[in-house]
């Protein structure tokens, strides 16, 4: 019991009212009245948990009602699912119907004047071709992607 609840449990003429002290709730007791008052506002939000809680005990803190109501199996069924329903992936039909380009720079290490790799990765397969370049240019890439077996 603290002094503030033992100040606050006091009425104008000094006598101290019994019900209205809040306890300090024990380590070993924190699940049991976090669940019991958490049942006792039917599953309600961690504000109303802890709100209940408040007014009985003084040591249980907000942060840990929050974790217990995070947690509860009625938060858990209520999640959304993480994809919506509406996004439809994009489908690949045949080989390099599709695929994903990507142009590392390797200017620092320069091999017989090639000084890009180009990375092709397909769609469907995920097969990849890596190609050395040695201008960054859309001709060149172009080609080498009209041409990929040169």
């Amino acid at each position: 019991m603290t002094k503030k609840s033992y100040d606050e449990a006091k009425d104008q003429h000094g006598a101290l009212y019994l019900l209205k002290l809040k306890r300090l709730a024990a380590k070993e007791d924190l699940y049991e009245i976090i669940q019991s008052h958490h049942l006792l506002k039917h599953h309600g939000a961690s504000r109303n948990t802890w709100n209940s809680i408040r007014e009985c005990f003084s040591n249980i803190s907000r942060d840990i009602v929050n974790k217990y109501v995070s947690l509860c199996s009625c938060r858990v069924n209520q999640r959304m699912p993480s994809r919506p329903e509406s996004v439809t992936p994009l489908l690949s039909k045949t080989f390099n119907d599709r695929g994903q380009m990507d142009l590392i720079d390797i200017q620092s290490n320069i091999y017989d004047g090639m000084a890009w790799i180009l990375h092709y990765q397909d769609h469907l397969t995920k097969f990849s071709y890596l190609r050395p370049l040695q201008k960054k240019h859309v001709s060149t890439i172009s080609f080498v992607l009209i041409y990929p077996m040169n």
